[in-house]
């Protein structure tokens, strides 16, 4: 029965004003074992402002929430122009920019980096232009998604990396997946990507709008008919999306009928302990977990605890 909206009260997970204080967020994300990690930038450093970021040095802190309580790690001045983080194992983290420039044969910018946690650089690789996402899996798979400008060419690159919207890399930078060709399942837009596992992988990209998931070395496909969501969580036969194009502030639950095919179920909406509507303007997901920043606070919506609150 579809239920027309379902509206949910939120508490921040954490709230991290104090470990940010002169620190501006670039992204907020979720681990391999959903640590909360945060990537930040010193404020006023003029970050993806800049002409040419080349010639600048960036002063970047690191947040990641674990088992062992909350970590900030203060890492020394970096030339590039950092977006993604993921904790990587032996205590290392990988720092990953969206974009990479090609100016000549073998010649072009190394857009990921693994460090120690101490800030120690290790090593630096090639992931490619206009990377959408990027999550990294248990067993240190790197999983990236390319938006338009990653997949049809920018800053250079005539050959794009990301020309078939999804790889993984191990963390030497070696290809160890590339999505396949497809003329009926081809990709212009990664929109979404979600690593639930070493060899689980779901994505949602455009044109089609499909919802696509990598299992077990095949592919399966949906058509959940919800256009430009950025963002789901999946939990057993539930999928939850955030809005896209018409209702970003609002979700849209379903449920999966058979191997196919989804069935819209109803709409959810978050709201702040004042009643106001939640507008995240960072989303992150991986498996059920929803990840909101909003300013320094963050919010972690359990897709199992949606599912539970709409069947009551």
């Amino acid at each position: 029965m579809f239920k027309k909206l379902k509206k949910m009260t939120l508490r921040p997970a954490y709230d991290f004003a104090q470990q940010l204080a002169g620190y501006d967020i670039v992204n907020a994300t979720l681990g391999p074992r959903n640590e909360v990690c945060i990537l930040a930038v010193e404020s006023g450093s003029g970050f993806r402002e800049l002409e040419n970021p080349t010639n600048h040095e960036f002063a970047y802190r690191i947040i990641i929430t674990d088992d062992n309580g909350v970590r900030k790690l203060d890492f020394p001045r970096l030339k590039m122009e950092y977006d993604f983080v993921q904790p990587l194992q032996n205590e290392r983290i990988l720092l990953v920019s969206a974009r990479s420039n090609w100016y000549a044969a073998k010649k072009y910018d190394l857009n990921a980096a693994v460090f120690e946690r101490d800030g120690t650089f290790v090593r630096n690789f090639l992931l490619g232009d206009g990377i959408q996402d990027m999550y990294v899996t248990d067993q240190d798979i790197i999983w990236t998604s390319y938006f338009d400008e990653g997949i049809f060419g920018n800053n250079g690159w005539e050959e794009p990396v990301g020309i078939r919207g999804l790889k993984a890399w191990d963390t030497e930078g070696k290809e160890v997946f590339t999505y396949p060709r497809s003329i009926i399942h081809s990709m212009e837009d990664c929109y979404a990507l979600n690593v639930v596992a070493d060899e689980d992988i779901w994505f949602y990209y455009y044109m089609e709008f499909a919802l696509a998931r990598y299992h077990n070395g095949e592919l399966f496909y949906y058509k959940p008919g919800v256009k430009g969501a950025d963002g789901f969580t999946l939990f057993e036969d539930y999928a939850l999306f955030r809005g896209g194009y018409d209702s970003p502030e609002k979700f849209i639950l379903y449920h999966f009928r058979n191997k196919y095919e989804m069935r819209k179920k109803c709409f959810i909406q978050f709201l702040t302990e004042d009643e106001e509507v939640i507008d995240p303007h960072i989303v992150a997901n991986r498996g059920s977990v929803f990840l909101f920043t909003v300013d320094t606070s963050i919010y972690l919506v359990r897709l199992e605890d949606v599912v539970e609150e709409v069947n009551k």
